[in-house]
C-alpha cells in the first residue's frame, strides 16, 4: 500500500467520527464558556494581561469554533449596551444631522473618556522616557 501524504493527514479522529464528537465535547466543556462571559468572569490581573484569552485561543486550536461555545457578554460590555450610549449620543446631541462622518464623530464622543486616558498614558510614558 502506498503511503500518500493525504493517507497521512487522515487522522484516526477523522476515521472516527463518535470519537471526534466526544473530543470536542470535552474540549469545549473544559475551555468553553457556555452559560458565563470569558471576560467578565476572569479576576483583574486576567484582564489586565489578557490570559482571559488562552481558553479562547487554547479551543480554536482544539476544535472548530463556533459562536454556541461562548457565553454572551453582559453589563457594560454587551453590544446592545454599548450601542445605548450611541445612539443616546446620535439622537439627543444631533450628530444625525452632520453631513461629514456623523457615526464616527457619535462613537469618538462615545469613547472619549478612554481616548483621554490612552492620552494621558501615553503623556506620561513619553515624560519618563525623556
Amino acid at each position: 500500500m502506498e503511503v500518500t501524504l493525504e493517507n497521512k493527514l487522515i487522522s484516526s479522529d477523522q476515521k472516527d467520527p463518535a470519537n471526534n464528537d466526544e473530543k470536542i465535547k470535552q474540549a469545549v466543556e473544559k475551555y468553553g464558556s457556555k452559560d458565563e462571559d470569558p471576560f467578565t468572569s476572569a479576576n483583574y490581573l486576567s484582564r489586565l494581561f489578557l490570559y482571559w484569552a488562552y481558553r479562547v485561543i487554547k479551543l480554536g486550536n482544539l476544535v472548530s469554533l463556533k459562536p454556541e461555545y461562548f457565553g454572551t457578554l453582559k453589563g457594560r460590555y454587551s453590544s446592545v449596551e454599548y450601542l445605548k450610549s450611541i445612539k443616546n449620543i446620535w439622537d439627543s446631541k444631533g450628530y444625525k444631522f452632520k453631513k461629514t462622518l456623523p457615526l464616527v464623530q457619535a462613537g469618538f464622543r462615545a469613547n472619549i473618556h478612554y481616548v483621554i486616558i490612552v492620552f494621558i498614558l501615553s503623556l506620561i510614558k513619553t515624560l519618563v522616557n525623556l
